[in-house]
């Protein structure tokens, strides 16, 4: 899971570098900036940049824990009763006094 996380981080920084720096490494921010949809982009590229980080993670995730449980069995898991951890014996000491 540390490292499904370290992977997942690594993405979502990438993916909204990539966003946000589109217009400078394409060289059109002083077109695009100046017009009164581009003032309000970066605000647009966050939503933009949020949503594909959800989607990125999802299917992240997706894939390996789908791949994780095809391959162990947790089947019996559910076989278990859950009041079995509440059986455990164990023996209170009490004081008596005389």
């Amino acid at each position: 899971m540390k490292t499904l996380a370290v992977e997942g981080v690594l993405l979502v920084v990438l993916l909204t570098a990539f966003i946000t720096n589109y217009e400078f490494e394409q060289s059109t921010q002083l077109v695009i900036y100046p017009t009164k949809k581009g003032r309000k982009l970066l605000l647009n590229k966050g939503l933009a940049s949020l949503l594909a980080s959800f989607i990125v993670i999802a299917i992240l995730f997706g894939v390996t824990l789908s791949a994780y449980f095809t391959v162990y069995d947790y089947s019996a898991v559910w076989q278990a009763s859950i009041s079995s951890g509440f059986n455990w014996e164990y023996r209170l000491h009490t004081s008596k006094r005389s």
